[in-house]
């Protein structure tokens, strides 16, 4: 049990040393949320990007069109800190709404669509920016108070980081519950590692190697494709052998030998995966938010440690009363989280790839942005997402089917 407590808080030490590296190394880094950014003014580039894309389209230069949208996106939205802006200051759902947009529109322009559709999306987007600029500006002229800060630095760190440790709580829980306490530290080990890693790529991305939007797109959207993997593996293992469950007298040696197939360094690895997909970025955030509130690094520290001390709760909520669960009820709701994530993971990570442009985008009408689920409107994220349903679907079915009488089940059910 000490083991297990002072690992945990190895781990929250660690988050707070590199919120210090952060504030001391990243001063200045990325383009900060105050007022002298024009919001206005960056509206009106990327409307008047957007329009001279429909023009090229019109005039049957899809190419240029294209290069068009992508420059008002990493050059415009991304470059002049409003994506960021957006994030922090209206919601991280609403980003993701306008980078779908963006990649429809793409797409649309991509797959050669009537030139209606394409002028309909442009102006939809150009409407749906020039209404968060109003709403940041008026944010942004109000100015920052120490409680503005503390609350902003608090939801950055809430919002980041829960999906995390909704990973590292069910991954240890489980390894607990199956009787490998002693391999809990390797999950803790693996989202230690991602926070350093994080760090070193922020450094990395801000001091050493600078690199286009489009680069950082790329990384991300691949590390939540490969998280996703691994999260769906972990979860369709559980999934297909939960009716272990039933065999109360067996379970230790069912699970010992499952582990080993299992692979330890697999749940190390997603655990790391989920850290990581979204450290680099979130230090960047840390460091604009803490440029536009005038150095107030009481508020922003204090703001950092509430946040993180939430999720800190969160993960001892999460995995102290999953053990009080029955081993048929855990196994489902392990399972069950795990493919969220994985579900949710893959529609993100290949909104990520496509707004980098290394996968196409092609428009699906009629089907709503769904953030928090990971649903965007595009053939390619529905598509591998229907195919993980198929997957959970075969699962079920495959955990849910009759055995033989006089099996190993039965005997131990007897």
């Amino acid at each position: 049990m000490i083991s297990k407590f002072t690992t945990a808080g190895c781990f929250v030490r660690t988050i707070g040393v590199l919120f210090y590296i952060l504030i001391l190394f990243f001063p200045t880094a990325g383009p900060a949320y105050g007022a002298e950014n024009d919001r206005a003014g960056t509206s009106s580039r990327i409307g008047e990007e957007l329009r001279k894309a429909v023009s090229d389209y019109e005039a049957g230069d899809a190419l240029s069109a294209k290069a068009r949208v992508t420059g008002a996106y990493f050059e415009l939205f991304e470059g002049e800190g409003m994506e960021a802006a957006v994030s922090e200051r209206i919601g991280d759902g609403r980003k993701a709404e306008l980078e779908s947009m963006f990649a429809g529109l793409r797409g649309a322009v991509s797959s050669g669509r009537p030139v209606e559709d394409v002028k309909g999306r442009a102006s939809a987007l150009a409407a749906a920016i020039e209404k968060d600029a109003a709403a940041l500006n008026k944010i942004e002229k109000e100015g920052s108070s120490p409680l503005v800060n503390f609350f902003n630095s608090f939801l950055i760190i809430l919002r980041e980081g829960l999906e995390a440790i909704l990973v590292i709580s069910a991954l240890s829980a489980w390894l607990v519950k199956s009787g490998h306490t002693d391999k809990v530290r390797i999950v803790y080990m693996g989202a230690l590692l991602a926070l350093v890693a994080s760090v070193l790529t922020a450094l990395a991305l801000h001091l050493l190697l600078p690199i286009s939007g489009a680069g950082r797109e790329a990384i991300e959207g691949a590390t939540m494709l490969l998280a996703a993997a691994i999260l769906f593996y972990v979860s369709y293992w559980l999934i297909a052998r939960a009716s272990a469950a039933r065999w109360q007298s067996h379970i230790k040696s069912v699970a010992e030998g499952a582990l080993s197939r299992a692979n330890v360094f697999s749940l190390g690895f997603a655990s790391f995966l989920a850290v990581y997909r979204e450290g680099a970025e979130t230090i960047l955030f840390y460091s604009a938010a803490y440029s536009s509130s005038g150095g107030d690094g009481v508020s922003m520290l204090g703001g950092f440690w509430a946040g993180a001390s939430a999720l800190v709760a969160c993960f001892y909520i999460i995995k102290y009363t999953s053990m009080r669960l029955p081993i048929g009820p855990f196994f489902a709701a392990t399972s069950v989280l795990l493919y969220y994530l994985a579900f949710s993971f893959t529609g993100k990570g290949v909104l990520e790839l496509q707004e980098a442009g290394i996968v196409p985008s092609t428009p699906v009408d009629m089907v709503p942005v769904i953030h928090a689920l990971g649903i965007y409107p595009t053939i390619e994220g529905l598509t591998l997402q229907a195919l993980l349903v198929v997957a959970l679907a075969a699962a079920i079915l495959f955990a849910l089917r009759p055995r033989e009488k006089g099996g190993p089940s039965d005997a131990h059910s007897r």
